[in-house]
């Protein structure tokens, strides 16, 4: 009879979450942000080793690129859902309810995150010299004011959401159907997830446009890091 072999559950789960592309760029995102974390601190050391420093904000730089990389084209992902949502909102009929306020405000979020993605492929194609753009810094301030309103808005959209979800939960929880309790709460944790990351992604386009001048480089790489150690937790497939 043939040995059966068992692998460990961590070794499966990593190979699970390892899968998904999404996931690998978290991982990068948390290695990226400790580079610029690290970068910063090497900085202030006047008597610092330039060329090893150099390195490191290259490979800041390379693992951005990469990330980058991977989302070209999302912007078609993000516009074919604001219409999906624009339709639904159409065709149901806007109402002022908090559930129609809440899908026209991720409609326009959905929005949002198209111009961002787009702006974020300009700015890949610019960084391998596949275009160059012709006013750098005004594209990098463009991407970064769009990015800071789809944050702030998923904010939102997380607040609303968890108002509904609040009500679900009580009429579940009167009802003690223990599978819609625990699928209500499901809903609720992703919520707190989507309301964390964007809270603490905000600090990145807050600092390139100067709206956050108390925060340094080194403050967003650790609040960077927090924030992609977060996603992958979120995303480990284990039992929460």
């Amino acid at each position: 009879m043939p040995r059966k072999v068992t692998v460990p559950k961590q070794v499966t789960n990593y190979i699970k979450f390892s899968s998904s592309a999404r996931n690998r760029s978290n991982w990068y995102r948390v290695v990226q942000y400790f580079l610029k974390w690290y970068v910063f601190h090497l900085q202030q050391n006047p008597d610092h080793d330039k060329d090893w420093t150099k390195r490191m904000k290259n490979g800041q730089s390379v693992l951005g690129a990469s990330r980058k990389l991977y989302r070209v084209g999302k912007y078609i992902n993000t516009y074919s859902k604001a219409y999906e949502l624009a339709l639904e909102i159409f065709n149901t009929g806007f109402q002022l309810t908090i559930e129609d306020v809440t899908h026209f405000l991720e409609m326009v979020r959905q929005f949002l995150s198209g111009i961002f993605f787009w702006y974020d492929m300009l700015t890949w194609m610019d960084y391998v010299k596949l275009r160059i753009s012709s006013d750098r810094t005004g594209l990098k301030i463009k991407r970064a004011k769009v990015w800071f309103a789809r944050l702030v808005l998923a904010m939102v959209v997380a607040v609303l959401r968890k108002v509904q979800y609040d009500k679900k939960l009580e009429i579940a929880m009167h009802s003690k159907v223990n599978t819609e309790i625990s699928k209500v709460k499901a809903s609720v944790y992703k919520i707190y997830v989507q309301f964390i990351t964007a809270t603490l992604n905000l600090t990145v386009p807050g600092t390139q446009l100067d709206w956050m001048p108390w925060l340094n480089s080194g403050h967003v790489g650790q609040i960077g890091v927090i924030s992609s150690l977060v996603a992958c937790w979120s995303a480990w497939p284990n039992d929460k």
